[in-house]
C-alpha cells in the first residue's frame, strides 16, 4: 500500500492532538485507525471517491484536477537544487549558475518515453523539469512514465492536461519511488524560483479538449478560487502562467474575454493575477521553434510521441524547451 494512503488517512496534525491529549496511547490509537481506514481506503478506493467530489457535470464534463488535494508536504534536493513543497507552493532555489529549467509535453497517447527521448532530456542539462500534460491514457503507460522521469534523478513537476485521466495519473504519482522527485504540480498555487512564480494550471477549459468526464478540465470556480488564493502580484515579483491549454494569441485577448470563446476564462485569470507571459502545450498545430530571448509567449514541443506540427503541416523536432532563470527573469536559450 503506498505510504500516501497512511498520510491521507491520518494527518499529523491529529497524531500530535491524539498524543497531546493522552502521551503514549497516540500511537496505539491511531496505527489502529489508519490500518482501518486504509483498509476501507483499498477496499473501496479513495481515489475513486476523489475524481466523483472532484466532477464538474453539464454539456462537456469534466473533473476539476486543479482543486484536488496538495501534494504531501516534504523538503530536500535534487540536482543540486533546495526543494520545499508546503501549503500548495514549491520553493526552488540554487546557487549560481542560474537554475536550468526544461519545459516540454507529451501526447499522452502511445507508449511512455524512450530511451532516446529520455536520453534527450538529459541532454538539456535541465536542473529541473516540467511536464505540460500527456502523462498517459493507461495506467501500464503512465506508471511507466513516471518511472522513466524518476530515473533522471531530478525534480520532474507534472501539470495534467486534458488529455490526463485524474484517477490514473495520480494512481502513477502516488506509485513514484518514494525517494524520488516526481510531483503532481496541478493542484499547486506557485512554483516560486527567486522573483519568479510559476503558476501551474491543468486541464481544458469547461472540458472541451478533455476526452471524458474522467479527463482534466476548469471552469469558472476554479478561475475565482485562484485569484482569491493569489491576489495581485506583489512589487518586484514576476508572473508566469504554466498551462496545457495555452493562452490565445494577445491580439485576440480582448474579444475573447468579453464574450464566450474558449479561452476566456484562461484570459481572465491572466489579467486577475498580472501574469506576464506564458507556457502551454495545446492545441496541436499551433507551436513554433522556441527562439533564444526573454520569456513572453512560448509554445513548448512534446519530448516524445508523434511530432508536434506546424500550422503549415510540417513537423517540430522533438525534445524540450530550456528556460533560464536569471535575476532580470527568465530566458529562453532554445
Amino acid at each position: 500500500m503506498p505510504k500516501s494512503h497512511l498520510r491521507l488517512c491520518v494527518p499529523a496534525k491529529l497524531l500530535r492532538e491524539f498524543e497531546r491529549i493522552q502521551p503514549g496511547a497516540a500511537s496505539v490509537r491511531v496505527g489502529c485507525l489508519s490500518l482501518t481506514l486504509c483498509i476501507a481506503c483499498s477496499l473501496t478506493g479513495c481515489n475513486l471517491w476523489s475524481e466523483r467530489k472532484l466532477r464538474e457535470e453539464g454539456a462537456t464534463p469534466f473533473t476539476r484536477c486543479n482543486a484536488a488535494a496538495a501534494p504531501r508536504e516534504r523538503t530536500g534536493g535534487a540536482a543540486g537544487v533546495s526543494i520545499g513543497v508546503k501549503e500548495r507552493v514549491v520553493q526552488l532555489s540554487k546557487s549560481a549558475p542560474a537554475l536550468r529549467l526544461g519545459v516540454f509535453a507529451a501526447p499522452g497517447l502511445g507508449g511512455p518515453p524512450s530511451a532516446s527521448a529520455l536520453e534527450s532530456l538529459r541532454a538539456t542539462r535541465a536542473d529541473v523539469l516540467l511536464m505540460l500534460g500527456g502523462l498517459g491514457e493507461s495506467r501500464e503507460v503512465a506508471s511507466a512514465t513516471v518511472k522513466s522521469l524518476a530515473s533522471l534523478g531530478r525534480l520532474v513537476l507534472v501539470v495534467l492536461g486534458g488529455r490526463d485521466a485524474y484517477r490514473v495519473a495520480h494512481e502513477a504519482l502516488d506509485a513514484a519511488p518514494e525517494d524520488t522527485w516526481v510531483v503532481d504540480a496541478t493542484a499547486l498555487r506557485s512554483i516560486r524560483i527567486g522573483s519568479d512564480v510559476l503558476i501551474p494550471w491543468g486541464g481544458s477549459e469547461q472540458g472541451r479538449y478533455a476526452l471524458d468526464e474522467r479527463h482534466c478540465g476548469f471552469g469558472e470556480q476554479d478561475v475565482r478560487e485562484a485569484v482569491e488564493a493569489l491576489g495581485r502580484a506583489p512589487a518586484g515579483e514576476r508572473r508566469w502562467l504554466a498551462s496545457w491549454q495555452a493562452l490565445p494569441e494577445p491580439a485576440e485577448r480582448p474579444a475573447i474575454r468579453d464574450g464566450h470563446e474558449l479561452g476566456a476564462e484562461l484570459v481572465r485569470l491572466s489579467e486577475s493575477l498580472g501574469i506576464q507571459g506564458s507556457l502551454g502545450a495545446w492545441p496541436a498545430g499551433m507551436a513554433a521553434e522556441s527562439q533564444p530571448g526573454p520569456l513572453s509567449e512560448l509554445r513548448v514541443p512534446r519530448a516524445w510521441g508523434p511530432p508536434d506540427e506546424r500550422s503549415d503541416g510540417t513537423s517540430l523536432p522533438s525534445g524540450a524547451s530550456v528556460l533560464i532563470f536569471e535575476t532580470d527573469g527568465p530566458r529562453i536559450e532554445r
